[in-house]
Formats: structure tokens, C-alpha cells, sequence
């Protein structure tokens, strides 16, 4: 694509005294001491220059951004940044889905820029044997089998190799007799995660309470690494090892989970059950099968095996049995946000846990173009609210265990009313963002195979929805190591604004508007010298994000964001001296600058910047004016060795350059969409 950067224009104002100022531009002399004219560009304050934009126009809401002011969370006492982590946006997916070895599901979850998927599901959790690929009471499609889901999602050919989060069945054991047992959770750590020869290999996983044997670690490492055409793989030597009597498990195993793959697959994330709070304890809370105690109906209300004590004693002793056979695994139990479930879940559990499980779900009632609206905006303020309130259980109920056990939204969507696919777009984009901004380290959608992200039709279409474009705009928006600054506006249910410094230098703004008219929203930004021209990434929720170079940015400037419709802008903040633009303050400045003052207004269209830009780019001397005597400082900064060379630190120890002053820094090349997460 060919990016066409138009020339500067002087916007048409109906006030005298700003059409005064913004239409004049600054008298300029050459950069020398001979007799042609000298170049003075007179730094103005901002709130002229923000009038003056502004002067005549009247916006749904005012958007602030402080480019400066990272967004920072308490966290167990302790002031914490705000920055995407490697996991921080995933998705759910489940084994009654049919198509999950479709071919464009890979490519479409790394378009979106998703690095997490959990499986086997959310009640299915507590149904579902991995060995056998069976749900007992539910469906599980043939082609969803584990085996699958780590060779054509996890680390498909066709897209990036991508973390799972994996639910382990804490409800049922094998046999559908009794709760979930520890030493089929231990094998399934040693299918994914161990080696035929590794230091546990020979380790017995033990018998469980029905009785089955779940032979050794290495048996099951063994199968992972078998040729799925060769029926003598336990004794021909072709997976590593010759396999004897004392390995092999009383359990068959499903031919589906030979992959053909010796190396770990890699789960790191593990969870014990899944919404442990609705398994009958509380009358009214019977959905989640908990074979802990096997009564039904009204006579589970009360059971202690089925009490949220008696599941949190459980949580350190299935993490022993996991982490016996890979250490290095994070543990998750079960949280409910709710003061009679979560202290005494932590109370008992917490030291077997390394993160918190919250699944967030708030009712819609009513499809009304205000409900809705309405609803979308109350996400902003809500999510932070139950995530402190999360935060709080743990840090006053885990005790010296809860500084480790940070947040995760493994499951969200809304209960109630559906939304339209594309209107439930909007709400994925905004949970996503007010998670991440709240800290959560890691947030996952329900789900990938619905007809809001993927549909799962039979003509094996990938049938994109309203999530899925929503997603896109959202990876256009952040992306791990990315960190959140200070952003808000004066009216959420007008448009909902978020904000963030990418790992890379560029600031990156989404704008949501969550009404059914377009909306004109006034952007004030400080903290930084932004560039005139910029990228926008903008989707209506129905096709990919189209992406353009627009111009008339800068400091100040307005967007209209189309109804219910997302718009992101990617800015460039720019560094006092680089006048090549190349990220650096060196001496290969120096002739650009010169440049710049022999002829601005060639030198601002050819770059795509603002007179206010050339100004704050090229006064070095801090007087307040960009001149000749800027060129001697810049020389004088540069002998006494204060260039930049280096690349820009992370965003928790940067400061990007304002309008009285500078940081000296070279900014990264932006982070496209097929950039591969590094996990912990």
C-alpha cells in the first residue's frame, strides 16, 4: 500500500483571534550569521493552541490523555504498573466444538493477537476425561480431543506458537464414581509438559480411588511422542525409550494423543475445576457437577464435602500431584468475587494456589438502544470495582501467599439478553481493555466457536463476528509489554476512550462509541509532543479494521467515531533534535535541521508536521524559540556525548518527551500483528 502523507493546511477557524494565530505562520531566516533573515518559531502555551482547534466546535465529550501518567493498581499493598502481560488476552474454547481442526483457526486467533486459549470448556471442565476424550452427560466432538487442540492451536504450522490454560476435572473421577482424583491431573501434566527421560521419568503417578493405576510420567510422555501409524511404540525404542510393564497405566488411552512430538507441549497454566461455587452447596447454585458428594437436588444445600473449605483443601493437594511431575506449572483455584465462598476458599487453599479464577458475567436486561448503550458504559467503572473487590478477598484471607496470586478473568461475557454480534463486539473490546488496565494479568473471552468470534457451521467457514473485528482493533490498539496511561472522558456513554504507551514509543488511543449516533469527540492530549499525522485503525464491527495515514493531529484534535463503531489512532511522540526522524538525536541531525530552518514549511508538509511540532522538535536550547542557537546546542549536546544511541528503556522507566522538556531516546519499529508473545 502506498501511504500518502498530504501537505500542511492551516485549519479554517471563525475566531478572530485564533484565525490570527493558527493562520499565520511563523517568519523565518536562514541558519547562518550572513544577511539573509534568521528563523525564530515562538513556542506558544497549549491552551491557545487547544483553542484555537477547538474554537466553534461543539463535541458529545471531551477526551484527556496524559501521555506522562502510567496507570498504576494496588495490588496486595503495593503500587503496580499497568502493563499487558504475555497472556493477557485469551479465549475459551470447548470440546464440544466440532471444527477445532479447522485450518483458520490458528491464523484467525493470531490476528487478533490472542496468546492464551483455555480448554476443555467451562462446565465441561467437570465432565470431561482427557484420556478418552469423553464428557460423561455432555458431548465431545471427536476432532476436539487434546491431541488436537495442541497440534493445531497450540503450536499449529500455519500461525505462532500460543500458551493454554487447561481446566483439569475437579467434578468427576474416571469412572463418573466419585470427585475428581489428583493422579489423573498429574498425568495430564506429564502428557503435556514431561519428557521420556527426564529426572521424574520412572515416577509412579499412583492409583486413584476407583482404582485405576496411572502408570509412570514417562509412559505418558511416551505416548505424546509416538507415530500415531506405529502400533509398537511402547517397546520399539522409536519414542525415546523401550517401555516396561511398570510404566504402562491400567487406563487406556485414546490413539488421538499420539502426536508425534518428543518435546513438551508446554501448559503452563492449570486449573483446578471450574465454578465450584454453583456445585449445589448454595441453594439456587446448581449447575457445575461436583461428585464429591453424589446426593442430588435439595440434599447437596450444605454438604461440607461440596463446602468452598472443603474445595479449597483440596486445591494444595491436587497442586502437589501436578507440580511433582513439572514444578514449574502455575495452579488456579476457584473464586466467586462473594464474601461467603472466596475467604474460605483462600483460607484453606491458598497455598497451593499461584493465581485467583474470577469468570465475569453481568446481566443485560432488555435490548433497547439506551439499555445497551448504557450497559457498555457501566463496564468501564464496574470491572475496576470487582476486580479491587477480588483483590481484596485475597489479600485478606491469603495471608503471606497472597502477594503471588494475582487475577484471572478466565471466563467473560454478559448473561440476560443478547447482544447483536456486533454490539457484543463493543463489550469484548471494553472488558478486554478495563481488565488489562485493572492489572489482570490474563482475561478470556466466552468463546472462540460462537458466532460473535467464530462461527462453528459445518461449511467450515471461519464466519467471523462482531468479537472477532473487535479483537483486531483491539491488537491494533496494545499488545504485551504495552502499558497504560491516563485517559478518560467526560461522558462514557458518549464515547469511552482508553489509552497506552506501546513497548515500542507510540502512543495508541482507542475511542468506543457506545450510542447509535456518531459521535464528535475533542482529544486533548499532554505529556508529549505528538506528531501531526498518525494511523487510524477504524471498524464498524461487521468487516477487518480498515487502516489510513490521516492528518491534523498532534496535541489536540478531533475524531468522529462512527455509531457503535471502534477507532484507534496510533500517534507518534517526537524527540526533541531528531530531525531525520530516524529515532535518535545524532549528528546526522544536524544537516536536517538546517534544513528545517531555511525552509519550514517544506520541511513540516515533507514530514507531516505541525508548526507546533517543528517548534517543540527543534528548540534544544529550552529558550523557547527554535533558531540558530539551537544548532550550537544541539553541537554541544552531542561533544559532550548526551545523543541518543540506545534504544528506548521499557515504558516503567521512560519519559517520553513534553513541550518543557525532553528524553533523549530512540524509539522501537511498531509491533505488527504476526509478532510472536514471549511467555514467563
Amino acid at each position: 500500500m502506498e501511504l500518502i502523507i498530504p501537505p500542511h493546511a492551516t485549519p479554517a477557524l471563525g475566531v478572530d483571534v485564533c484565525s490570527s494565530f493558527c493562520s499565520r505562520h511563523p517568519r523565518f531566516r536562514a541558519p547562518d550569521c550572513h544577511s539573509r533573515p534568521r528563523v525564530i518559531f515562538q513556542i506558544l502555551g497549549l491552551l491557545p493552541v487547544l483553542s484555537c482547534v477547538f474554537a466553534g466546535a461543539a463535541f458529545a465529550q471531551t477526551i484527556t490523555v496524559n501521555t506522562s501518567q502510567q496507570v498504576t493498581n494496588t495490588i496486595n499493598g503495593q503500587q503496580v504498573v499497568a502493563t499487558v502481560s504475555p497472556i493477557g488476552i485469551g479465549v475459551n474454547t470447548s470440546v464440544y466444538y466440532n471444527n477445532m481442526g479447522a485450518s483458520y483457526i490458528s491464523p484467525a486467533l493470531d490476528n487478533t493477537g490472542v496468546s492464551i486459549i483455555r480448554y476443555p470448556g467451562g462446565n465441561y471442565s467437570d465432565i470431561y476425561h482427557w484420556t478418552n476424550n469423553t464428557a460423561t452427560g455432555g458431548y465431545a466432538a471427536s476432532g476436539s480431543n487434546f491431541g488436537t487442540f495442541a497440534t493445531n492451536i497450540l503450536d499449529a504450522s500455519n500461525g505462532l506458537t500460543k500458551q493454554g490454560m487447561v481446566t483439569i476435572d475437579y467434578g468427576s473421577s474416571l469412572n463418573n464414581t466419585m470427585g475428581g482424583q489428583p493422579d489423573e491431573a498429574a498425568a495430564w501434566v506429564a502428557y503435556a509438559n514431561a519428557t521420556v527421560n527426564g529426572a521424574n521419568a520412572t515416577m509412579q503417578l499412583g492409583t486413584d480411588g476407583e482404582g485405576n493405576n496411572w502408570g509412570t510420567v514417562r509412559y505418558w510422555a511416551a505416548l505424546r511422542a509416538a507415530n500415531p501409524n506405529d502400533a509398537n511404540w511402547a517397546t520399539d525404542g522409536s519414542v525415546g525409550v523401550v517401555l516396561n510393564s511398570s510404566d504402562m497405566p491400567s487406563v487406556t488411552a485414546g490413539s488421538f494423543l499420539k502426536i508425534h512430538r518428543a518435546a513438551p507441549i508446554g501448559v503452563q497454566y492449570w486449573e483446578i475445576g471450574n465454578e465450584l461455587n454453583g456445585n449445589g452447596y448454595f441453594s439456587g447454585q446448581d449447575w457445575q457437577t461436583d461428585l464429591h458428594y453424589t446426593g442430588t437436588g435439595s440434599s447437596r444445600v450444605g454438604q461440607p464435602n461440596l463446602s468452598p473449605t472443603y474445595y479449597g483443601q483440596q486445591i494444595p493437594i491436587f497442586a502437589a500431584a501436578m507440580k511433582a511431575v513439572d514444578p514449574t506449572i502455575k495452579i488456579g483455584g476457584v473464586l466467586d468475587d462473594a464474601s461467603n465462598f472466596d475467604p474460605y476458599v483462600l483460607q484453606a487453599g491458598a497455598t497451593g494456589m499461584d493465581f485467583g479464577i474470577v469468570h465475569y458475567y453481568p446481566n443485560l436486561s432488555g435490548t433497547g438502544n439506551s439499555t445497551v448503550t448504557n450497559f457498555l458504559a457501566a463496564r468501564v467503572t464496574d470491572i475496576p470495582n470487582v476486580i479491587n473487590s477480588s483483590r481484596n478477598f485475597i489479600t485478606n484471607n491469603a495471608g503471606t501467599d497472597a502477594s503471588h496470586i494475582p487475577v484471572f478473568i478466565t471466563e467473560f461475557g454478559n448473561l440476560g439478553s443478547t447482544l447483536p454480534a456486533a454490539t457484543q463486539g463493543l463489550q469484548t473490546a471494553i472488558d478486554y481493555s478495563a481488565f488489562l488496565k485493572a492489572g489482570v494479568q490474563n482475561a478470556d473471552m466466552w468463546e472462540m466457536m460462537t458466532k460473535s468470534y467464530l462461527d462453528d457451521s459445518g461449511s467450515l467457514s471461519k464466519n467471523s463476528g462482531g468479537s472477532y473485528y473487535a479483537m483486531e482493533a483491539l491488537h491494533d490498539f496494545i499488545g504485551p509489554g504495552d502499558t497504560f496511561i491516563s485517559a478518560s472522558s467526560s461522558s462514557n456513554t458518549a464515547g469511552i476512550v482508553y489509552a497506552a504507551k506501546r513497548a515500542d514509543g507510540d502512543i495508541s488511543i482507542m475511542l468506543i462509541n457506545p450510542g447509535t449516533t456518531s459521535a464528535n469527540m475533542g482529544l486533548t492530549i499532554s505529556g508529549s509532543n505528538i506528531k501531526a499525522t498518525g494511523t487510524l485503525f477504524s471498524t464498524s464491527l461487521t468487516s477487518d479494521p480498515t487502516q489510513s495515514i490521516v492528518s491534523g493531529l498532534g496535541n489536540s484534535f478531533s475524531a468522529s467515531v462512527a455509531a457503535r463503531s471502534i477507532a484507534v489512532y496510533e500517534l507518534t511522540p517526537l524527540l526533541t533534535g531528531d530531525f531525520n526522524l530516524d529515532g535518535h538525536f545524532d549528528a546526522s541531525d544536524i544537516n536536517a535541521m538546517e534544513k528545517a530552518l531555511t525552509d519550514p514549511i517544506t520541511f513540516e508538509s515533507t514530514n507531516g508536521l505541525s508548526p507546533a511540532n517543528l517548534v517543540a522538535l527543534g528548540d534544544v536550547n529550552h529558550d523557547g524559540v527554535f533558531n540558530n542557537a539551537d544548532i550550537q546546542a544541539s553541537l554541544s549536546d552531542l561533544i559532550a556525548g548526551d545523543g541518543s544511541t540506545q534504544s528506548v528503556p521499557e515504558p516503567a522507566s521512560v519519559a517520553l518527551l513534553g513541550l518543557g522538556g525532553f528524553e533523549l531516546a530512540a524509539l522501537r519499529v511498531r509491533r505488527r500483528r504476526t509478532t510472536a508473545p514471549a511467555f514467563d
